[in-house]
């Protein structure tokens, strides 16, 4: 519900952009686990809409930024989707950021160990957005 809040709150407000962050689970993009549970894919997914030409900007900044801090860069890549409401749904630009796979013991780690260069990254991508 606290994402339906969030959503309506943005989208008839006087938001510049729609931004969200949040660690995948693997389900969002064909994620698979090896039987143990552990989750076999990593990486980080900037999702904007497709015909958002600031979505997509906004999102390859992130990406510019994330490639930096994340242990694996060629992993941290923007896509276009028409399925998440998060970015279709919203009127201003939107991106989604999965910041990792929750299930990959090495991704969460990454995201619990670099809180604050993830902050400070996602912070400056912002600044140079606007």
């Amino acid at each position: 519900m606290l994402y339906l809040s969030t959503l309506n709150l943005s989208s008839f407000g006087s938001c510049l952009i729609h931004f969200l962050a949040n660690q995948n689970t693997g389900t969002r993009t064909n994620g698979s686990t090896n039987g143990s549970g552990e989750g076999t894919v990593r990486g980080v997914i900037a999702f904007y809409y497709p015909t958002s030409a600031n979505g997509r900007r906004a999102a390859d900044i992130f990406v510019q930024g994330l490639k930096e801090i994340y242990p694996l860069p060629d992993k941290v890549y923007a896509m276009a989707t028409t399925t998440l409401g998060e970015v279709r749904q919203p009127y201003m630009p939107s991106v989604l950021l999965e910041l990792g796979y929750h299930d990959n013991t090495a991704d969460a780690l990454w995201v619990e160990n670099n809180i604050q260069a993830i902050a400070e990254n996602l912070v400056q991508s912002l600044t140079t957005y606007f």
